[in-house]
């Protein structure tokens, strides 16, 4: 693993993985048009879409990607290997799980340190429509919100303009700002 001076170039990319990368709602029934697969992975069932696997290894070459998951250390043990990576550093406040804020605590500094050293970050999470309080995390975090508008999975669609593949680099070279909040709609693939 690089260290975080090393990407100073790229953005920042906070990742959840649950109702992000694992699509939860196909565990409970839901149909979806792509093919997935449901694996037991480190004792809990997942459900992995087809495509995902070569989407989060495009954003990992295209951003510097850092867990920030309930996975913890166990995204990079049993995940990272099924999607094709390599290990991501980890985000952990030594906070347990039912600690609402835990993550945004333990994003905190590095989004900060991030955005100092003008980073774009950005962070995919299912939300659900409740963000993180501005008072905890730092003005200018992209915030990409898989469960606001359906059963929340990242879909290639739904990432931002600037991270889409092609876009990054002619993104950067105009320097354009991205709006602060992305809404997924899953059934609709839009964004805005």
């Amino acid at each position: 693993m690089r260290g975080f001076d090393d990407w100073e170039r790229q953005p920042l990319l906070l990742l959840d993985v649950d109702g992000v990368i694992n699509d939860k709602a196909c565990l409970r029934g839901a149909e979806r048009p792509w093919r997935h697969r449901v694996l037991e992975v480190a004792g809990t069932r997942v459900c992995l879409p087809a495509y995902m696997p070569a989407l989060i290894r495009y954003l990992a070459l295209a951003t510097d990607v850092w867990w920030c998951t309930s996975w913890r250390h166990l995204a990079n043990r049993h995940l990272a290997p099924l999607l094709g990576i390599d290990p991501r550093p980890v985000l952990d406040a030594d906070l347990p799980d039912p600690f609402a804020n835990w993550k945004a605590a333990a994003a905190r500094p590095v989004a900060r340190r991030a955005l100092a050293l003008g980073r774009e970050v950005y962070w995919i999470e299912d939300f659900c429509g409740v963000l993180p309080n501005p008072r905890v995390m730092p003005a200018g975090v992209v915030y990409i919100d898989t469960g606001a508008d359906g059963p929340p999975v990242l879909r290639p669609e739904h990432l931002p303009e600037r991270l889409r593949p092609g876009r990054l680099r002619a993104a950067r070279r105009s320097g354009r700002q991205g709006p602060e909040l992305v809404r997924l709609a899953a059934r609709e693939g839009s964004a805005g």
